[in-house]
């Protein structure tokens, strides 16, 4: 086991005033061992700006508290950069539009709406809903499973395998390779070192590489109408010219690993509640149709992101002095729990009239583009899961909800259901 220890003073800069520093790790700290999206919680009365240093990032980061500050911060690209604007990220610096900021970001953006068009996702549904069922088929007849990694991350990633054109019978392989990207190398990093953790992010960053090149080539050498995300980008305009071999590798990697398990956490997080929960899985099962408000009210209560940003010219920010090259956090739960912005932030209420806007997909123009794909497969789910599986629970004889933690989110990684078996033709009627 490698020593990460890290005392709070340690690693300060000397003008973060010291009143300011707190001992939080978002990416170990026993809040978000405890539930992730509240993990700032407990400390929004200290402070609208804290800071911290914990062994991911020994230089310390600002934490903003507030659904304001946060919200406006997100929009302020001027003052608040994309993480590698200034300082160098732990990988992904070129990610396309991940990385890139105004004006750079807005033609990528507009060339990559198409991807996510509401007539694309009216024409997703009905095969997003046969996968849905099709794996709930498997999973219904044996009553009881390890419901992150035999569902709610394999609808996702089926999905997104779907969408990028390649082989759905290796999409339990490519979901592994996401997690190796986003969520292994942080494990890694507190248990082996950070030489051992850059050398695993790498081996998964090839291999994400290889199977989306691989992808890429075949679709250029055998054009066809095919509708998928591949072929979309070999045909897109950036500005005036097409897209560049290069962005449009750029490009796929970057949906390969980021649209699997945030949806997947969107998923998971939910059935964890309604499982918890049996008063507001009950109001689901008897009037299905409050499932798209408890959709929004369950990602809101539930934003698992939290998004760096670095600090492009010496500012002030609520009432605080940061130095250019700083980075600060932007935390989604953290902006949808601020009982300022929200009546009864952490009470899930699926009548609430303010559930938006809400941060769970970030603001502005890098607000998620995938965000209605996720909402729209979340809705699917809990469509159909409680058609078919409408009583279930965390099995009592369990550890509980684990979670694992990585670069910029904390998902759900061992959900424990148990439930009346069922089987059921997925064919749908």
């Amino acid at each position: 086991m490698v020593d990460t220890t890290i005392k709070p003073s340690e690693g300060v800069p000397a003008h973060v005033p010291p009143e300011l520093v707190v001992e939080f790790d978002p990416i170990g700290g026993h809040e978000v061992n405890a539930f992730p999206p509240s993990m700032l919680d407990q400390y929004r009365d200290r402070g609208r700006v804290l800071y911290t240093v914990f062994p991911s990032f020994p230089q310390g980061i600002w934490i903003l508290t507030g659904h304001d500050d946060i919200r406006d911060a997100w929009k302020d690209h001027a003052r608040f950069g994309q993480w590698g604007t200034v300082n160098e990220p732990k990988f992904g610096k070129g990610q396309i539009p991940l990385r890139l900021n105004p004006p750079d970001h807005n033609a990528y953006r507009r060339a990559l709406m198409g991807i996510f068009s509401p007539g694309r996702l009216r024409a997703m549904e009905p095969e997003i809903r046969r996968t849905v069922r099709q794996m709930l088929s498997e999973i219904s007849s044996k009553g009881s499973c390890e419901f992150v990694s035999e569902f709610g991350l394999m609808v996702p990633a089926a999905t997104f395998c779907q969408m990028l054109g390649l082989p759905a019978d290796n999409f339990a392989r490519f979901n592994q390779i996401a997690i190796d990207l986003v969520y292994t190398p942080e494990h890694v990093l507190r248990t082996e070192g950070e030489e051992r953790a850059a050398a695993v992010r790498q081996e998964a960053k090839e291999a994400a590489e290889e199977v989306i090149s691989k992808q890429i080539k075949h679709r250029r050498d055998n054009p066809d109408d095919r509708n998928d995300v591949i072929s979309f980008l070999l045909g897109a305009q950036v500005g005036d010219r097409p897209m560049t071999i290069d962005e449009i590798e750029n490009i796929t990697n970057l949906l390969f690993y980021a649209g699997t398990d945030s949806t997947g956490a969107a998923i998971t997080y939910a059935i964890s509640f309604l499982a918890t929960h049996p008063e507001h899985r009950r109001a689901i099962v008897e009037n299905p149709d409050i499932i798209p408000r408890a959709t929004e009210e369950l990602l809101r209560m539930h934003g698992f992101h939290w998004n760096l940003r670095d600090v492009r010219e010496d500012t002030e920010y609520a009432g605080v002095q940061m130095k250019r090259g700083d980075l600060i956090m932007l935390s989604t739960g953290s902006a949808n729990h601020d009982p300022t912005r929200f009546d009864e932030p952490t009470k899930v209420d699926f009548a609430r009239e303010d559930v938006n806007p809400n941060m769970t997909f970030g603001a502005g123009v890098h607000r998620c583009l995938g965000a209605p794909l996720a909402t729209m497969t979340l809705r699917v789910v809990l469509e159909e899961l409680h058609r078919i599986m409408p009583d279930y629970e965390i099995d009592p004889n369990s550890k509980g909800v684990v979670y694992q933690t990585g670069q910029s989110k904390a998902i759900p990684f061992n959900v424990p259901l148990l439930y009346p078996a069922v089987d059921f033709d997925p064919a749908i009627d």
